[in-house]
C-alpha cells in the first residue's frame, strides 16, 4: 500500500509529524506506515538532528524515542517546551521507549508515553487524537461542569471518560472567567474513569495566553495517570499546583 491509496485522503492528510528514532528499521517502519495515511513525515536519528529540523520547520506533532546518542528524547522535549508557543513550544509530543520511567518522561514535557514495541495502529490512534479538529457533535462521553462559587474561584468537575473535546469545551468556559480577572482553579477529577491522551494538551493550548491569570490549581482525586498529566501540564504553564484526595471547603 502506498501514499496514493484512498487512506491518504483521510483526516490526517497533510499533518506534519517528526519521528525521532536512532534505530533505522524502527523509524522507517513507523514513517512508512504514517505516510500511508497522507501524513508528511520528517525523520531524525538523534535529538540534536531533530531539534535542528524542528527549528527549521515546526511539525504538527513529534514522536520520539528517549535513549539516543547525540541528544536524548528528554533533552529534546525540554528544549521544545522552552520555546515560545509561536515557535512550536506547545507542539504535542509522544514518547516511545523500551524501559524509561514514564513519570520522568511526562514531567519533562512529553504528552504521552508508549511502551516499545509500539503498535503502529495504536500510535496512529494517539496521533489522530491530538491532531483531529475538535468535534462538538455526538453524545458527550464525560459529564463536566464549570462554576464559580465565589469571585476569584473557578471549579471544574469531570465525570467518566474525558475526551479531548470535553477538555477543550470545559477550559473554553474557564477562559471566560479568566478574561474577567485572576482566579484560583479547583479541578475535581475524583469521578474520572479514564481520559484521552490529548485532553491535557488541548486544555493547555486553550488557556495558554491567559495562564498568568491562573493564580493556582488544586487537583482533587482522580486516577494516578490523570493527576500526573494534569500536574505536569499546569507546572509547564508556570502555575502553582497542589494535589488533594478530598474536596476542601470552598
Amino acid at each position: 500500500m502506498t501514499p496514493t491509496t484512498p487512506l491518504a485522503g483521510g483526516p490526517l492528510a497533510g499533518a506534519k509529524v517528526l519521528i525521532v528514532e536512532d534505530t533505522d528499521d524502527s523509524r522507517e517502519m513507523i514513517a512508512e506506515f504514517m505516510r500511508m495515511f497522507g501524513i508528511e513525515v520528517q525523520e531524525a536519528r538523534s535529538g540534536a538532528e531533530a531539534l535542528e529540523k524542528f527549528r527549521a520547520a515546526p511539525p504538527s506533532l513529534v514522536v520520539s524515542d528517549i535513549a539516543m546518542p547525540d541528544g536524548d528524547g528528554l533533552a529534546l522535549v525540554r528544549t521544545i517546551r522552552q520555546l515560545p508557543a509561536e515557535q512550536g513550544g506547545l507542539t504535542p509530543t509522544i514518547a516511545v521507549s523500551a524501559g524509561h520511567d514514564p513519570e520522568e518522561a511526562i514531567l519533562s514535557g512529553f504528552n504521552v508515553y508508549l511502551q516499545k514495541p509500539v503498535d503502529p495502529v495504536k500510535l496512529l490512534e494517539v496521533i489522530r487524537n491530538f491532531l483531529e479538529p475538535v468535534s462538538r457533535e455526538g453524545p458527550a462521553r464525560a459529564t463536566w461542569n464549570v462554576h464559580a462559587p465565589r469571585p476569584g474561584l473557578v471549579v471544574i468537575t469531570f465525570t467518566g471518560h474525558v475526551t479531548a473535546t470535553d477538555a477543550h469545551m470545559a477550559v473554553e468556559s474557564v477562559v471566560l472567567h479568566l478574561e474577567r480577572g485572576p482566579v484560583d482553579v479547583v479541578a475535581d477529577v475524583r469521578r474520572v474513569v479514564s481520559f484521552e491522551p490529548a485532553a491535557a494538551s488541548r486544555a493547555q493550548r486553550m488557556a495558554w495566553n491567559l495562564r498568568g491569570r491562573m493564580q493556582s490549581v488544586l487537583l482533587v482525586g482522580g486516577p494516578a495517570a490523570a493527576r500526573l498529566m494534569a500536574f505536569a501540564t499546569a507546572r509547564l504553564m508556570g502555575i502553582p499546583t497542589r494535589l488533594a484526595d478530598e474536596m476542601p471547603e470552598l
